[in-house]
C-alpha cells in the first residue's frame, strides 16, 4: 500500500470514528458535518470528497460498524480456550455496552429513509449474521449446553428477545453492578429454577 493510500484510509477511519461518536451523542439530525470535521481533524471538503454527503457518511459508518462487530464476535466464537457460556457472556455484554452508543432508535430513523441500506442490512443478516448465530448455537449443542432437540429458530428467538431487553436497559449493566449482570446470565442459561447455583 502506498503512503497516499495509507493516509487516505487513516483519514476515512478518523472521519468514521468522529461521526460514530457524534451521531450517537447528538443524534443524526443534530450532528453537523462541521462538528464531525472538527473532531476528525479534517476539512468539511475532505468529508464530502470521501463520502459525498452526510447520508453517505452515515451509511458507511453503519456498514463498517456491522462488519467490525461481526468480525469481533467471530473471533470470540473461534477462540478454543473459551467455553460456550463465556462466549455468550462476552458477546451479549459487548452488545449491551455498544447499544449505549449505537441504539435501535437511531438505526430505525435511518432505515425509514434509506431503502438501499435496508436491503444491505437484510442481506447482511441472511448471509452473515444468521450463519454466525447458527454456528454459535451448534457449538452450544455440541458442548451439551444447549438442548439438542431445540430448533435453531427457537434458540435464536430467545437470544434476540434477551438482547432486546438488555439494549433497552443497558444503563443497568455496568461494571459496578456485576451481581445484577451475573444474575441475568444465570437466568439466561437456567431460567428461574433453583437446582443450578451458577453458570460456570
Amino acid at each position: 500500500m502506498s503512503g497516499f493510500e495509507r493516509l487516505k484510509r487513516q483519514k476515512q477511519q478518523a472521519i468514521r470514528n468522529a461521526a460514530f461518536s457524534l451521531f450517537s451523542q447528538m443524534g443524526i439530525k443534530d450532528a453537523k458535518i462541521s462538528d464531525i470535521a472538527k473532531q476528525a481533524g479534517v476539512s468539511q471538503v475532505t468529508i464530502y470528497n470521501h463520502f459525498e454527503s452526510k447520508e453517505g457518511l452515515l451509511r458507511d459508518v453503519i456498514k463498517h460498524y456491522m462488519e467490525h462487530q461481526l468480525n469481533k464476535y467471530r473471533h470470540i466464537l473461534d477462540d478454543q480456550t473459551v467455553d460456550f457460556m463465556e462466549k455468550v457472556r462476552k458477546i451479549m455484554f459487548d452488545k449491551s455496552q455498544n447499544y449505549r452508543f449505537f441504539n435501535r432508535e437511531m438505526l430505525e430513523q435511518v432505515l425509514v429513509k434509506d431503502e438501499a441500506l435496508r436491503v444491505y442490512i437484510e442481506d447482511f443478516y441472511q448471509k452473515r449474521s444468521l450463519p454466525f448465530m447458527m454456528d454459535l448455537i451448534e457449538e452450544g449443542k455440541q458442548e451439551g449446553k444447549v438442548r439438542a432437540d431445540l430448533s435453531v429458530e427457537a434458540v435464536q428467538f430467545y437470544i434476540n428477545m434477551f438482547q432486546e431487553h438488555m439494549e433497552r436497559h443497558s444503563d443497568l449493566l455496568t461494571e459496578h453492578n456485576q451481581t445484577f449482570a451475573d444474575d441475568l446470565m444465570h437466568m439466561f442459561f437456567y431460567g428461574l429454577i433453583s437446582n443450578h447455583t451458577s453458570c460456570e
